[in-house]
């Protein structure tokens, strides 16, 4: 929607849990695939815990932070060095992320000041608070709208209802894991897959992104409707069986792919029952 390339993007990731490690790990194996090297994946994607910015300076209680923690001379890069100044709102205005993602279960945790400051910079900013139910969203989209002008391109973890602004209605689209673990899922269990891996998650991602039509876009919608999870899970479906198959770790299935993948889906059936 916005015309750009990932790898053009600088990401922010408030929220350093297992999400945040997934979501962090995707980023930078879709850079690799972009031709951009170790240290260009590093800096593009930052990473922050309750404790501020993950740099390799400072102490990480959780070892498994280490891998999305910023080197020293990165974090010197983007005058980031001192610890005390390494909170959301410093991040933002001297890294000055194109991407802002949340993942951190913080109510509120993009403020006014936090999302201003990102739009006076980036012509088309992407908020995405992903932390879910409602009540624990980083932002509500009505919020991010007017305080972006309505230049932001938003997508939250749960559902939230249109959104007008200057006579405009958004759709608000849903980041759900919904729309990729089915379709990985019977992807792996139809090609007999040997291992998940990361590629197979990664043609996963671009599936859906790709089964977004025009008029999805048009409505400001970043993930299709949920409406159509039965037919995005067929797509991701099948591109997890293609890449698995180029990987050497699965088998295509018998018949024609698309006609195979539609056929082993499940469809819920119900009797009805009469009480006598």
């Amino acid at each position: 929607m916005s015309g750009q390339k990932l790898a053009d993007q600088r990401v922010v990731i408030l929220g350093a849990g297992a999400a945040g490690l997934g979501i962090a790990r995707q980023i930078k194996n879709g850079l690799a695939k972009a031709g951009v090297d170790e240290a260009g994946q590093m800096a593009g994607v930052a990473v922050l815990d309750s404790r501020g910015l993950l740099v390799s300076d400072a102490p990480l209680r959780d070892a498994y932070k280490q891998e999305m923690a910023w080197s020293e001379d990165v974090a010197a890069r983007f005058n980031l060095t001192n610890s005390l100044d390494r909170d959301l709102l410093s991040v933002v205005e001297r890294y000055r992320p194109t991407v802002l993602i949340g993942s951190s279960g913080q109510a509120g945790a993009f403020t006014q000041q936090v999302i201003e400051s990102m739009s006076e910079y980036t012509e088309r900013p992407i908020i995405l608070p992903f932390s879910n139910p409602n009540d624990l969203s980083e932002a509500r989209p009505r919020d991010i709208y007017d305080w972006t002008h309505g230049k932001a391109l938003v997508a939250t973890g749960s559902p939230f209802a249109d959104v007008t602004f200057n006579n405009k209605t958004y759709k608000v689209g849903q980041g759900n894991n919904a729309f990729i673990f089915p379709g990985v899922g019977l992807g792996a269990l139809l090609s007999k897959a040997t291992s998940i891996t990361n590629e197979m998650i990664s043609a996963a991602a671009e599936a859906l992104a790709q089964a977004l039509t025009a008029a999805e876009l048009q409505q400001g919608l970043l993930f299709p409707r949920i409406e159509r999870l039965r037919e995005v899970s067929h797509q991701v479906a099948c591109a997890v069986i293609r890449q698995a198959v180029e990987q050497g770790v699965g088998t295509l299935p018998e018949g024609k792919l698309e006609a195979s993948v539609e056929k082993s889906m499940w469809r819920p059936q119900y009797r009805d029952y009469v009480a006598v």
